[in-house]
């Protein structure tokens, strides 16, 4: 949100990009600084240890096309019903809100698993949570689009619908797996928002003895 308060992005850009890089962890009782500059065409930020001066979080906010893919070919199920909106956790920040929900359905959807036990079949899990327990894996990348209207703007008073789209996995079990998830934010078939998160999984050639 720090990021879209510094845009200087106008209302008649077609979209923007979001893009967090994660770089360390974000620990309880530390103490973290927010670092923000505003640029011609973009704002950058940073979270920062206020104790090591260790950069934790890096993003950007600039202008970006709108992605292409085919939304008639999508699966878009409800994430939040319009009776649920006196409910959000950050009035005013919607799309952070939205965010959070299409993280969440990529955490929770069977489509992610698919991805997964193809790559790992013998994993026991049943959800990308069970498999954050199981194996060596963190968060590298958060990615999100949405057009620049909704940076300022609340959402109205219609469902919310979600669907996952197409994944990527790179890597192997010698040199560890790169995937990359994404889930889209629709209204009437058309695009709101997307979210797409990059996971590392250490490799896993000797988890086996």
């Amino acid at each position: 949100q720090a990021l879209a308060e510094m845009s200087p992005l106008s209302s008649e850009e077609e979209g923007v990009h979001c893009a967090i890089r994660l770089r360390s962890p974000i620990l309880i009782e530390r103490d973290y600084c927010l670092k923000m500059k505003s640029g011609a065409d973009c704002a950058r930020g940073e979270i920062i240890d206020a104790n090591s001066s260790a950069v934790c979080f890096s993003g950007k906010l600039s202008k970006s096309p709108r992605p292409v893919f085919d939304e008639a070919g999508l699966a878009p199920r409800l994430i939040l019903g319009r009776l649920q909106k006196s409910s959000y956790p950050l009035p005013g920040y919607d799309w952070c809100f939205l965010d959070a929900l299409l993280f969440r359905m990529i955490v929770d959807a069977p489509e992610s698993m698919e991805v997964v036990h193809r790559v790992l079949p013998e994993l026991p899990a049943k959800t990308l949570g069970d498999v954050f327990v199981q194996l060596p894996i963190v968060q590298t990348h958060h990615d999100v689009w949405l057009p620049e209207y909704l940076l300022r703007q609340t959402w109205g008073e219609q469902d919310i619908e979600g669907a996952i789209l197409p994944s990527l996995v790179m890597g192997d079990r010698q040199s560890g797996f790169i995937l990359q998830m994404s889930a889209a934010c629709l209204q009437q078939q058309k695009l709101i928002m997307s979210t797409t998160v990059t996971l590392k999984i250490w490799p896993l050639v000797n988890r086996n003895g």
